[in-house]
């Protein structure tokens, strides 16, 4: 049975470090592959790498973490501090399933999306008065887990936490290449801003009221 609780400061010591180890599984696998890279270069290896690239390295460099544990909770603890309280989905206290988020003006979504003229084109898309939206960020399942609409769960609980704070529309930035932008498109989300990059980057965005979960 799947337990679901939310991230808070008091529980933060019992709950974080299996939130960093799951964190760092999840985007390990593809599409991200984002376990080990190369400290010169840059280029990222998933869980399937080489196990010769541990003793010969890349670049003439050892290869180190993607994402080291002490980035990862300081990451988080950040943004528990900017009001982003983590859902977690836990199966026997271990931490299989995570997202958060937490409101911010369209001004600042521009800013942090850095994406000029976000906040004109929102308001031309959901109108004027819109102010405030729900910042959408990390979401994951470790990939033994998915299929069991865990992650929906989640994202559930993200809307409803949003809606009881009076917010109507949601937005994220994600890629063309990853399942995430495939599943947000299904439940009605539409392309916003287009950073047409080699990344395939864009800025999704939707209301709730109107989302097919």
């Amino acid at each position: 049975m799947t337990d679901y609780v939310q991230l808070e400061v008091k529980t933060t010591d019992k709950l974080l470090v299996g939130l960093v180890d799951c964190y760092r599984k999840v985007f390990a696998l593809p599409p991200w592959n984002e376990w080990k890279k190369c400290q010169e270069c840059g280029k990222k290896f998933g869980l399937d790498l080489d196990p010769h690239l541990f003793e010969s390295g890349h670049c003439n460099k050892p290869i180190i973490d993607f994402w080291p544990e002490g980035v990862v909770a300081k990451d988080i603890l950040l943004a528990m501090e900017k009001g982003s309280l983590p859902w977690l989905a836990l199966d026997n206290k271990r931490v299989i399933g995570f997202c958060w988020g937490h409101p911010v003006t369209l001004e600042e979504a521009e800013e942090r999306r850095a994406f000029p003229g976000l906040a004109c084109k929102m308001r031309d898309i959901f109108g004027n008065s819109l102010e405030l939206v729900g910042y959408q960020t990390d979401i994951g399942v470790l990939d033994t887990y998915r299929g069991k609409k865990i992650g929906k769960e989640l994202f559930s609980r993200r809307i409803k936490y949003f809606l009881n704070k009076g917010i109507e529309v949601g937005i994220l930035r994600t890629t063309k290449k990853t399942v995430v932008y495939s599943w947000y498109i299904r439940m009605g989300y539409k392309v916003v801003g287009d950073y047409n990059d080699s990344e395939e980057q864009v800025i999704l965005a939707g209301r709730f009221a109107d989302l097919s979960l």
